[in-house]
């Protein structure tokens, strides 16, 4: 008898962003369905130190095949030229002070500036867990000068 006992697959505890069947829209209205996430060893995620590696290996069974949490992501903003458009927009608010800003005024200015809510938060989130940006106490966000823009 192997000492090897097999981990139950628990997609809420390896960080799954749509850890059961639901569909999700685009930037665009599209609407793509995952019937679920693709099972993966914990460990395999454990072994990633950054959040960006692990959307890189958690995967999802969707009407449009196999894709990774990241394609999906990318899929929902646009594609990766929103992404540099988004953090040119976003260190433009920036530009002339590093000084903390309310995160409402920053959400308004890139609306402004025709990103939709999807693209804001998908984007956020990516430089809040890429060390980018972070709160204070008070939920103000500050920019890091280090969020390149070069492609």
């Amino acid at each position: 008898m192997s000492n090897f006992a097999r981990q139950k697959f628990d997609p809420k505890a390896d960080g799954f962003a749509w850890p059961e069947e639901i569909d999700v829209t685009n930037s665009h209205g599209e609407t793509m369905h995952i019937f679920g996430p693709w099972e993966i060893r914990s460990s395999d995620l454990a072994n990633v130190t950054n959040e960006r590696g692990k959307e890189n290996l958690r995967r999802y069974r969707t009407d449009k095949g196999l894709l990774t949490e990241l394609q999906v992501k990318y899929w929902q903003i646009g594609g990766e030229s929103v992404v540099w458009d988004f953090l040119a927009a976003f260190n433009a608010i920036f530009e002339a002070s590093n000084e903390l800003r309310p995160i409402s005024e920053v959400r308004a200015a890139l609306h402004e500036r025709g990103f939709t809510s999807i693209v804001i938060d998908i984007n956020l989130d990516w430089l809040i867990k890429g060390k980018e940006v972070t709160f204070d106490s008070k939920q103000q966000l500050i920019s890091k000068c280090h969020t390149s823009t070069e492609r």
